[in-house]
């Protein structure tokens, strides 16, 4: 969720996280992070060999957001 629709609605990673009553522990983050790189790369390699501009404009995001330190 966090490299699609959290993306575009901020507001729900504060909902689904309010529902756990916490935030993200430093070893979540790390994972997050990790994952979010692993789902950059998958989407990079999958979009253009299927075709998909949507696919791959949404791992360039990621990539993106990684780079700016948007899942610190």
């Amino acid at each position: 969720m966090s490299c699609g629709v959290w993306a575009d609605r901020p507001g729900l990673r504060t909902a689904c996280l309010g529902g756990y009553g916490r935030g993200l522990s430093c070893e979540e983050l790390h994972a997050l992070k990790g994952m979010a790189a692993l789902d950059a790369v998958s989407c990079l390699v999958w979009g253009p060999a299927h075709t998909d501009p949507e696919v791959a404009a949404r791992g360039r995001r990621t990539l993106d957001r990684l780079m700016a330190g948007l899942f610190a």
